[in-house]
This record gives C-alpha cells, structure tokens and sequence, in this order.
C-alpha cells in the first residue's frame, strides 16, 4: 500500500475471531521512503505481533536496513521502531525465527555486496 506519494508502506487491519473485518486500517511502518518485504509472527507469551521489514530511510547513507516493531493483539503500534541492522550495504529479505512464550526472537536476513552474499542474525 503506498500514502499517496509512491512511497510502499506497512499497514494492519485486525481479523475478528468471527472471521469478520474490523474496519480501521493502522500504519505499522509509513517512515520516509519505501518499507517493504515484512515478515510478521506472533509472541503469545506477550501477546504481541512482531514485524520487521525492509526499509529505506537512509537509503543514500546505509541502502536498505531492517528495522522492526511490534503490534498488539489489538492493533496498538509501539512508538518506535528498532533497528536492526543498519550498517552501510544492502540488507534485505528479513525472517523471524519462531516464538514461543518469552524466548528471544530471532530476526535473521540477508546481505549482498559485489561478491558475496551472506545470511546474518539478532535476537
């Protein structure tokens, strides 16, 4: 979904355990620039959503970053997003490993220079 300016951005809209839409969309992640690519899982021992994405804040300085941050079950954004990773190079196609309960997450993604290309981690 795009905020009008050609820019890709994240939003949510929650599933009502009927199956049934509710109608108000939310912005998870609608910074500068384009963020794309989300994976999302769910924590049920906080009972929140995770979401981490491609992003392109900074692109001139760092290229593509991920960043995540997470929703509760419903739909309350947190403030601020994480970062990540955000060293200079192309960072992209994030994963989270499973949650479960309280153990750390796992964000995992891929980095590509001229050369190699390699697969990185954070909990």
């Amino acid at each position: 979904m795009t905020d009008g300016f050609l820019e890709f951005d994240i939003f949510g809209r929650r599933v009502l355990s009927n199956s049934g839409m509710n109608a108000a969309l939310f912005a998870v992640e609608n910074q500068t620039a384009d963020q794309r690519m989300l994976t999302v899982t769910w924590n049920p021992g906080l009972a929140k959503f995770i979401v981490a994405c491609e992003d392109l804040r900074n692109y001139a300085t760092t290229a593509v970053d991920i960043y995540c941050r997470q929703v509760t079950a419903n739909g309350n954004v947190a403030a601020s997003a994480v970062a990540v990773i955000t060293a200079p190079g192309p960072d992209f196609a994030p994963r989270i490993a499973s949650v479960t309960s309280n153990v750390a997450r796992l964000v995992h993604w891929q980095f590509f220079d001229d050369f190699h290309r390699d697969v990185f981690g954070v909990d």
